[in-house]
């Protein structure tokens, strides 16, 4: 686990609320969607969001 300072763990911290809550967006806007191809497209990047969220908390 690297040893990250103060500013690099609030920075990482705040990337990774910041992509849930585009994953949260993101499953609303699917939602509201009638295309399925659109609502594919939100589904996706919602999960690639969350992904993305995960591997930054798991490297703190």
């Amino acid at each position: 686990m690297p040893n990250f300072n103060q500013n690099e763990f609030n920075s990482i911290r705040e990337v990774a609320m910041s992509q849930l809550t585009s994953a949260s967006k993101l499953e609303a806007y699917a939602k509201d969607c009638d295309c399925e191809e659109t609502k594919a497209m939100f589904t996706n990047a919602a999960a690639s969001s969350k992904q993305s969220a995960q591997k930054l908390t798991n490297m703190l």
